[in-house]
Formats: C-alpha cells, sequence, structure tokens
C-alpha cells in the first residue's frame, strides 16, 4: 500500500515512470521544477528504483556541502542506505566544486573536484540481469528530496519477489 506521507501522487507503473523520466536523459543542468513536477518525478523515481537490483548516485555541485545533503535526501527520499562519509580524492575545500559517486550496494562513495559545467544529480537504476530493468536519468534537481518524509526501506540488492 503507497504510504501518502511521501506523495499525493499515485504510484506509477514503471513504464509511466520511464516516460516521465525520459526528459532528464543526457541533460547538463538539471531544469526548474514546480512543486507539482516535483512530486511526480519523485513518484517516478521510486517506481524504477523499485525495480532495480542497485541504485547509483552521481551528483555535480557547487560544494561538498551541497553535494553530501543531496546524496542524503536522494537516498532517504528512495529509501535506501548512504554511507555516512565519502572517502575523499585529491583535494577539496569548502568551495570546491565537486563530483560525488555513491553506490548503494557495494558502499562505493567518494568524493573528487569537479571541474564541469554540469550541475544536479544523476540516478543510475541497475538489473543483475542483462534483460532486466537498466537505466540512468539526469541530471535531475539537487533539492528534489529537500524536506520530504522519510521512505520506507526498499529490497534493492535482493534477488527475491515481494
Amino acid at each position: 500500500m503507497p504510504n501518502p506521507s511521501h506523495s499525493a501522487i499515485a504510484p506509477l507503473s514503471v513504464l509511466e515512470a520511464q516516460k516521465v523520466l525520459a526528459i532528464f536523459n543526457c541533460l547538463d543542468q538539471a531544469p526548474d521544477l514546480s512543486a507539482a513536477q516535483q512530486s511526480i518525478i519523485r513518484s517516478a523515481l521510486r517506481s524504477v528504483v523499485a525495480e532495480s537490483d542497485c541504485v547509483i548516485f552521481g551528483v555535480c555541485a557547487d560544494s561538498i556541502a551541497i553535494a553530501l545533503t543531496a546524496v542524503q535526501a536522494y537516498g532517504t527520499g528512495l529509501g535506501l542506505e548512504v554511507p555516512p562519509e565519502p572517502d575523499q580524492r585529491g583535494s577539496i575545500g569548502p568551495t570546491t566544486p565537486v563530483y560525488i559517486k555513491c553506490n548503494t550496494n557495494s558502499r562505493l562513495f567518494y568524493a573528487e573536484p569537479y571541474e564541469g559545467d554540469s550541475r544536479g544529480v544523476l540516478v543510475a537504476c541497475q538489473s543483475q540481469l542483462a534483460e532486466g530493468f537498466n537505466a540512468m536519468y539526469g541530471h535531475l534537481p539537487i533539492s528534489l528530496f529537500d524536506g520530504e518524509p522519510i521512505a520506507p526501506a526498499t529490497s534493492t540488492g535482493s534477488t527475491e519477489s515481494p
């Protein structure tokens, strides 16, 4: 049963979610979205994450504080556990633009200086099976899950059916 505290939007099928998220394929910058659009995008992400065995976040941000807040908010909003601190590769000051990669299954989590212009969050959803669900969306807004209630934990990483 869906948790109404997460969204006023009814759960989307994976096909519906893929259609909604298709507009985010290969964007360099996350677009500005209305509150209603953000709610639909969050619902779509929850649908595709539920079908994934592995979820990987990539965050391009203006500082490590912004990137860490984003990856933690996405993890919480999607019911995924994110390690507390990334390994730091290279010199990262408080205003250094960064890229953070976080694999929620393998627990690979690192931050490194980023010289590119892209900003936002990439979400890669992967299946253990070649014919399974595999997709990447982004760049999504860094603030998409700001202020969202905690989502129930998902079963990513498990091959068991509910």
